[in-house]
């Protein structure tokens, strides 16, 4: 929750999920051709804060905004951000404390937040390979911005129980 996040857990998680985005980024300028895509994973969190990961949603947003400003100062690459939704298996669960992460499961179900089905991470993996493929091939279009969440129904409380068992 935000109210626990000390000074240390903001600079771990921005170091993570901005700075060493931003780190790769810069090293990786030099080797770039004209028309390469730079592609960065982040949530579908950002459309709408879910309890318990406004520090990650926060460091997420702030990814977003700086893919837009690598683009606007390299507009001959394609930079590519990739919002994610709920995938399995992860270890989105390993940080958190149980009881937490079913408080929070509870809340995004019962604000229509929680798909009944996760995505396989696997079958991401494929499709952006098989997305970015088709789109390296076709240098005049631009992959500025790709939801990826599992068609199933929203996930009713019921349903977040089982969830929170598999993690």
């Amino acid at each position: 929750m935000l109210k626990d996040m000390s000074v240390d857990d903001w600079h771990s998680i921005l170091d993570l999920n901005l700075i060493g985005i931003h780190q790769v980024i810069r090293a990786a300028l030099g080797v770039l051709s004209p028309g390469a895509i730079v592609a960065a994973l982040s949530s579908e969190g950002v459309s709408q804060a879910r309890t318990a990961l406004g520090g990650y949603v926060v460091s997420k947003i702030a990814l977003e905004r700086m893919l837009e400003a690598w683009r606007t100062e390299h507009p001959e690459l394609r930079f590519s951000c990739v919002a994610v939704g709920a995938t399995q298996p992860t270890e989105f669960g390993h940080s958190f404390d149980m009881a937490l992460l079913g408080q929070a499961l509870d809340d995004w179900a019962k604000r229509g937040l929680a798909q009944a089905e996760f995505m396989l991470t696997d079958d991401v993996a494929v499709f952006l390979t098989e997305m970015y493929g088709s789109a390296l091939r076709l240098p005049g279009i631009g992959v500025e911005h790709v939801l990826l969440r599992s068609p199933s129904a929203v996930a009713t409380e019921h349903a977040i129980t089982d969830l929170t068992a598999g993690l």
